[in-house]
């Protein structure tokens, strides 16, 4: 879906400015991550129906993913390596739960076949 190809550019970007040095690069993304576009309402209560009572873990692992690019963005803006590291290793562990929890299996982010199961 759009928010998810969103969250995928947009991680990509973080990850070529952290491989770079390139820290106004790493803000913009990370700042985007945590601006992420939600799906429509429409979609949104689709998604509360699939998931029942798992909506609450979901909402918390999406708090949790913004909370940490919030870090993410003000430690680039300083320009703290380590900071920006913790915040995406955070961010990472939020990425990797939910999709272990919720995503189709074989289906990836950006609706192609990853072969995952």
């Amino acid at each position: 879906d759009e928010s998810m190809q969103a969250l995928a550019r947009d991680s990509r970007s973080l990850m070529a400015g952290v491989f770079g040095g390139d820290f106004p690069v790493v803000e913009r993304a990370a700042l985007a991550i945590a601006r992420h576009p939600y799906p429509s309402l429409r979609a949104r209560a689709r998604l509360m129906v699939r998931l029942g009572p798992r909506v609450g873990r979901f909402k918390q692992l999406d708090e949790g993913l913004v909370s940490s690019a919030k870090a993410v963005a003000a430690a680039a803006r300083v320009a703290d390596t380590d900071g920006v590291l913790r915040g995406w290793g955070a961010m990472v562990g939020h990425c990797v739960a939910c999709h272990r929890l919720y995503r189709e299996p074989g289906v990836a982010s950006d609706g192609g076949k990853d072969g995952a199961s």
